[in-house]
């Protein structure tokens, strides 16, 4: 087993390579336990390159997380990617130093070619992945391969005039893609899509089980096909910074977040065209009143928040 990891964050440094065999780490660091983010070097064309050489010469069967960090500030894409639409009517370019003027004035356009450079990112992740796939199949491997494709975050573009990440819980941060492809098993049928809200978390029991392996008691999460016939428990996040102690819990239609620093707790229609700009009054509603006592108690049972 390997965690190829392109993120200090998802790495050695916060005790994530335990469990493996192995982690690859495709950085560099000019301080000893810190990042700067110039170092961000490897793009995913190179992580997959890593990871393909790995699976070609490790013995089978393996577990493999391979972790690409393109898709995300400062957005430099490879430049064939680039759809340049509005480069000439922008003029900024992706590197944190833009992004940090943008904050305190920015057009449309700039704001929009931001967004092409963000795509521009995931088209060429997309693109990079999608050779670790074609190389699975082309070895005749793919159809034995339980394959999952998702994201930790993802990042806001002044929806709320906060862009990037880790200032906020936003639907925009916390709503990532989700797909798991195994043809052996028929609980994956082509193409089945949910809406069912999924948390990250069980994303661990799911794979042991469609592994075949026990799923240890104490494990948070739980298999998405053993609660798929009962009513799922709700989706918990949180973020923890020096600036901000952010806790939420979501249930459709409704999401219940605690800001701890400010001692705010609110609610809000996920049904609403821009939901999470204002706090919704759950007192006329009896649902969303019972709703918001629910989501409470889910976040300070499932995080142990006191």
């Amino acid at each position: 087993s390997a965690l190829i990891t392109a993120n200090p964050n998802v790495g050695p440094l916060f005790g994530f390579e335990h469990g493996f065999d192995e982690a690859i780490e495709l950085y560099s660091r000019s301080l000893p336990g810190k990042i700067e983010p110039h170092e961000f070097i490897a793009q995913s064309e190179t992580v997959v390159e890593v990871a393909l050489k790995w699976i070609e010469e490790r013995p089978r069967p393996y577990f493999l997380v391979v972790l690409a960090i393109d898709p995300r500030a400062p957005y430099l894409p490879p430049r064939n990617h680039d759809a340049a639409q509005f480069r000439s009517r922008s003029g900024v370019d992706g590197q944190i130093s833009s992004l940090r003027r943008l904050s305190k004035s920015r057009t449309p356009d700039d704001e929009a070619r931001i967004r092409e450079l963000y795509q521009a990112e995931v088209k060429s992740t997309d693109e990079s992945f999608g050779k670790l796939i074609t190389a699975l199949k082309r070895d005749g491997e793919l159809e034995e391969t339980i394959v999952v494709v998702t994201g930790d975050h993802g990042e806001a573009f002044w929806e709320y005039d906060i862009q990037g990440h880790g200032e906020s819980l936003s639907r925009e941060l916390l709503q990532v893609p989700l797909i798991i492809r195994y043809p052996k098993d028929r609980r994956l049928p082509p193409g089945a899509r949910t809406a069912m809200p999924i948390s990250s978390v069980d994303l661990g029991p799911t794979l042991l089980e469609l592994s075949g392996l026990r799923i240890p008691d104490r494990l948070d999460g739980e298999s998405f096909f053993d609660s798929a016939i009962q009513a799922r428990p709700p989706v918990l996040a949180g973020l923890d910074t020096q600036a901000h102690t952010l806790l939420t819990a979501m249930k459709t239609p409704y999401k219940l977040l605690w800001d701890r620093n400010r001692g705010e707790i609110s609610l809000f229609d996920m049904r609403i065209s821009k939901p999470e700009a204002e706090p919704y009054d759950p007192r006329p509603d009896e649902k969303a009143a019972r709703a918001r006592e629910e989501l409470l108690e889910a976040l300070i049972e499932g995080l142990r928040v006191r």
